[in-house]
């Protein structure tokens, strides 16, 4: 059987938007993260970027222009993956406890899977149908407030 990418990572995130509302942060970004990953490839498929990078390089700006140096964008990357990568394999040190705020990190996840969507709606790789009501509500509670009317938000 076939399946597609689009399909799948939008499916992956309209599920982590529903565990996100029920308060079930660890499988929110566990599954907001798959969808964002999976997103963020077809980005880069057609030569376009994905939120990820996009952080990386506003976090190198952040840093630099407060410290004079910033850490690496690998390190930038490592850092904001960080609780998806415990969720899925463990604490590196082997412990059974692992620090992080769960609701923080799930809206981080979810936001940067749904700023890649709108990039593929921008760029017509998936149709607006994408943009459901949840995620419009999801926007309108915890983010930047949706968009403007002139050009989806990316």
């Amino acid at each position: 059987m076939v399946h597609d990418r689009r399909c799948m990572a939008l499916r992956q995130l309209y599920t982590a938007l529903r565990l996100y509302e029920q308060q079930d942060f660890y499988s929110a970004i566990t599954l907001a993260g798959a969808a964002e990953e999976l997103l963020g490839k077809l980005l880069k498929e057609n030569s376009i970027g994905n939120a990820l990078d996009s952080y990386k390089k506003d976090a190198r700006v952040v840093f630099n222009a407060l410290y004079g140096e910033a850490p690496s964008e690998k390190e930038i990357a490592t850092q904001a993956n960080d609780a998806r990568n415990k969720l899925k394999h463990g604490s590196p040190d082997g412990s059974n406890l692992i620090e992080f705020d769960a609701e923080e990190k799930a809206n981080d996840m979810l936001d940067r899977a749904i700023r890649n969507v709108y990039e593929l709606v921008n760029h017509n790789i998936v149709d607006a149908d994408a943009l459901t009501p949840a995620i419009q509500q999801f926007e309108e509670r915890h983010m930047l407030g949706g968009h403007d009317n002139k050009q989806i938000r990316p």
